[in-house]
């Protein structure tokens, strides 16, 4: 049969009750379904002929992806993973300050975080002269920025079509995430086993 023949038949048995409506018999008695109703439309598949051919060509990346093996390790893109690591104390004292050289938001006094760690906030309140005030160590603003956003190896990844994928932190001799069965156009977190520097990580499944 041809696929003319197979849309033929589609269009009577399926898309038909979608958009005009049917009559359903199920439980013995006529009741009428109004137009709308989507019970019927996954079966209408034609002769999957396009479904069968591209699972033919993919399925042994599919299956590679899967047990994390063959020609899916060489689908892959590198980078080289690096932790940016925060240097020794950025803050020091400003001498000298008073309620007239003070400025909201320039300076940073320490307080003590849920675990009775010592921080540094940012002074937006009035002058006060019992407090310790503290300005940035110049030129030290990646350390600041790594304070501001903590360094994050993990991974978002969004394929194009359901597959599996996997990240080898370390490379092929390192810890590999994965693999985690994906479907496309959604997201799927990936957590690093830990922080890395320096470190060629590789990204499976990657076309």
């Amino acid at each position: 049969m041809n696929e003319v023949a197979f849309n033929a038949d589609a269009r009577y048995k399926y898309i038909r009750p979608f958009t005009e409506g049917y009559y359903n018999s199920v439980t013995g008695d006529l009741e009428w379904v109004e137009p709308g109703s989507v019970d019927y439309l996954y079966a209408s598949q034609g002769r999957r002929s396009m479904h069968r051919e591209w699972w033919l060509d993919n399925r042994l990346n599919y299956s590679d992806g899967k047990r994390l093996s063959e020609a899916y390790r060489g689908d892959r893109f590198i980078m080289r993973l690096y932790t940016p690591q925060p240097g020794e104390s950025i803050y020091v004292p400003v001498e000298g300050l008073t309620a007239d050289t003070y400025v909201p938001g320039k300076y940073y006094v320490q307080d003590e975080d849920s675990d009775g760690k010592i921080i540094y906030i940012i002074a937006n309140g009035d002058f006060d002269s019992d407090l310790v005030y503290y300005e940035l160590k110049a030129g030290d603003k990646l350390t600041a920025s790594i304070e501001a956003v903590p360094p994050n190896n993990n991974f978002t990844i969004t394929p194009l079509h359901n597959q599996y994928i996997a990240v080898a932190y370390g490379g092929s001799n390192g810890v590999t995430v994965g693999p985690i069965y994906t479907k496309a156009n959604e997201s799927a977190k990936v957590k690093a086993p830990g922080k890395y520097n320096d470190t060629e990580t590789y990204i499976y499944g990657g076309s």
